[in-house]
């Protein structure tokens, strides 16, 4: 009689690790071994980027997803990690979309972004504004250095942008820099 093949199983896992020939028992004659973790039924073929799974109490192979390795992304939370279990990750609160980087709610501009973000007509425009507010207002902006969000400059700075553009273009003209806009910014520095 030949020895049937033998085909294993990860203890912990339970993924199909390899197949072997079955030793003969020394102590019954015809008789095959089949030690723990093996079985003698095979596997099906799992396709890429997926391992079939020995079940113990049916005593039969499922195929499941493999994204060991693969980088996804706590759905909650935007962390990024690697994947070290076998199944669907996203069954698990995983996406492997990347989410959009977080845009900080306080930073600091350049006091001369804002400007560089304008437009010739509206840096008029801004200009005159600036020119028919009150003394304080005035200083306090023509001398600062940079704008930080929630302090007094960037706020009053942003509302007669506001007042002599919209409300919109405000937003976007004291929004968060853009790392190319910080980079220029440091490379004037030097």
């Amino acid at each position: 009689m030949n020895a049937p093949n033998l085909y294993h199983y990860h203890p912990a896992t339970l993924e199909f690790v390899g197949v072997s020939i079955a030793d003969e028992s020394p102590l019954e004659p015809g008789v095959h071994v089949v030690p723990a973790h093996s079985t003698l039924i095979a596997p099906p073929d799992a396709p890429s980027g997926h391992v079939a799974i020995w079940d113990v109490v049916e005593e039969s192979w499922s195929v499941i997803e493999d994204h060991r390795g693969e980088v996804w992304w706590v759905i909650e939370t935007g962390g990024r990690v690697t994947i070290s279990f076998l199944g669907d990750p996203s069954e698990h609160g995983y996406t492997h979309i990347e989410p959009p980087p977080q845009i900080p709610t306080e930073y600091t501009l350049p006091a001369d972004l804002p400007w560089n973000r304008m437009t010739e007509e509206e840096a008029e425009l801004v200009q005159d504004e600036i020119d028919t507010a009150p003394v304080k207002t005035r200083n306090m902006i023509n001398k600062a250095t940079s704008f930080t969000t929630g302090g007094d400059a960037f706020i009053k700075f942003k509302a007669i942008i506001g007042s002599a553009t919209s409300v919109a273009r405000a937003d976007e003209i004291m929004a968060y820099p853009l790392s190319s806009e910080l980079a220029s910014a440091l490379l004037m520095e030097t």
